[in-house]
Parts: structure tokens; sequence; C-alpha cells
């Protein structure tokens, strides 16, 4: 069993991708996230069924990072009800496990990048949120 856990959500816009995406990176909640899209879904909403264009987020942390990056994707989500699931990998390769410890341990982040992470997530929008 590997503490390496994925969290995938989706969200409407290839803005609100990158917004989540680098906030949980410059937080060091997840030590990287894949941002896929666009794609569509089909799902019930409200009685019907429904469409949306959206962007997948698969963002990389650990067993012991896993509560505090949804209580931060639940935070920033723009929906009412974010798609928050989170999957445990059969297999992790111990490299990359290490590396994905190391990028969220006690949020010190991979080689101190975080800093500039968390400007840059402020410069493009977080401020509108707020």
């Amino acid at each position: 069993m590997t503490d390496v856990l994925i969290l995938e959500t989706t969200v409407g816009s290839e803005d609100d991708a990158r917004i989540l995406a680098d906030a949980v990176v410059a937080e060091c909640l997840a030590a990287c996230v894949h941002i896929v899209g666009p794609l569509e879904s089909v799902y019930w909403w409200e009685g019907a069924i429904t469409g949306a264009r959206e962007w997948l987020l698969r963002c990389k942390t650990t067993r012991g990072r896993s509560d505090a990056l949804v209580s931060r994707i639940r935070e920033l989500h723009p929906y009412e009800v974010p798609e928050i699931v989170l999957l445990e990998p059969a297999g992790v390769d111990d490299a990359y496990a290490a590396w994905v410890r190391e990028s969220v341990d006690d949020g010190e982040g991979a080689g101190g990048l975080e800093n500039q992470a968390a400007d840059r997530w402020r410069r493009t929008g977080q401020a509108s949120r707020d």
C-alpha cells in the first residue's frame, strides 16, 4: 500500500482549473496537478440530465495531506457540489512517491518554489474571489 493519493475534481473553466491548481501546489497540499480538458460531462442536476464542458484536475498528494487538500478544494471550488474523489493507486514508483512526499511534507515544498507559485496564484485570480 502506498501513501500517495490522487484527488480528482472538475471545474467549468480553464481559468478556474489553473487557480485551483496553483493554489494547492503553492500551499504544498499537492505535489503536482494535471489539468486535462476541455472534456464533456453528462450528469443529473436538479432533476434533469444536463451536460457541461469541464476541466479535470488530478492532484497528487499523500494520505497525511489529503484532509487539508479536500478542505482547501471545497473552500476554493466554484461549484455548489464539487466532485471530490480520492483514488488510491494500485502502485506508485518508489522515486515518484518519495518526490510527492517531499513536495508536500510540512508545507515546505520541493525546491522552495512555493512562494513564487503563491505570488502567481494571487495575481491570477485570488483577489477576484475574495
